[in-house]
């Protein structure tokens, strides 16, 4: 005999019920990859495999009883939860104590923007007062992408350089939940187990200049720092030229369009690395070399 499931609200111990996450408003963006495409336009496998490891991947974005331990992607080192919490407002600032870190800041500003519609004021210095959150450098932070983030009526992101900083603001984001912008008060202390993380994408495959941004996006929250474009051989040859080909079957990127995305890669603390094929198909990418 079939029994009827248990409404998530009338769960007879409301404070030991399953946690439904969802997925972190940051990701709403990434959506974008599926709407824009046209109703009877097929979407190529390896973006349905992109958008499955970024869109379905869920955050601490818990609507569980409190307090909930937050899951942090992946797994940090060392979590020692406080009392309370820290409120994210509109008046709140982000300090960077490092001129180094003023586009991990202004990175950070665009991220809040996104997910929680605070356009905060990015400062250098480190007077960072309650709501406000600081970027510093710390020498003694172990790892070139360590971090230490520490929140007690504010929020203290400290690395030991840039590398970590990525990171750092990466766990913050995930920490903020939905009931105002707050985070739980904690402490936590991370670091790479591996340097290089990363994921290839076939670009070839009808991927736009939005879609790799909206990516490179995703990968920074997800802690992902290296992105392979796997190109055609002609792709591989027009990104080395000022101007775009004519009209192809497939999108092709100019210099100037690579020079963007790697500096926007660069501004979310990931590596872009493109490679192209070209053993079969050199009979179709010499001529365009030696023109």
């Amino acid at each position: 005999m079939k029994t009827k499931p248990t409404p998530l609200d009338s769960h007879p111990d409301a404070s030991r019920r399953p946690c439904i996450t969802r997925p972190v408003p940051a990701l709403r963006s990434g959506h974008r990859l599926m709407q824009r495409q046209s109703p009877g336009k097929q979407i190529p496998g390896n973006k349905w495999l992109m958008l499955a490891l970024l869109l379905n991947v869920q955050t601490p974005m818990a609507v569980c009883a409190a307090p909930v331990t937050p899951n942090f992607i992946p797994s940090v080192k060392s979590l020692t939860l406080g009392a309370g919490d820290t409120a994210l407002t509109k008046n709140s600032k982000i300090y960077y104590a490092h001129p180094t870190l003023k586009n991990v800041a202004g990175t950070l500003k665009a991220d809040l923007n996104i997910t929680q519609g605070l356009d905060l004021a990015v400062v250098p210095g480190g007077a960072a007062g309650k709501g406000d959150i600081l970027l510093k450098m710390d020498p003694n932070i172990a790892g070139p992408e360590g971090y230490q983030m520490t929140v007690d009526g504010k929020v203290t992101i400290e690395a030991q350089d840039k590398k970590g900083a990525w990171p750092g603001t990466a766990t913050l984001l995930q920490a903020i939940r939905r009931d105002g912008a707050k985070v739980a008060n904690m402490t936590v202390i991370d670091k790479a187990d591996k340097p290089i993380r990363g994921y290839q994408i076939e670009v070839k495959q009808g991927w736009s200049m939005q879609d790799l941004k909206d990516s490179i996006r995703l990968m920074h929250l997800l802690k992902l720092n290296t992105l392979m474009l796997h190109m055609s051989g002609v792709q591989a040859v027009a990104m080395c030229m000022d101007a775009p080909l004519g009209a192809r079957q497939f999108q092709v990127f100019a210099k100037a369009d690579m020079t963007e995305l790697v500096v926007y890669a660069k501004d979310h603390g990931v590596d872009m690395i493109p490679h192209s094929e070209i053993q079969s198909r050199c009979q179709m990418t010499l001529p365009w070399i030696w023109i």
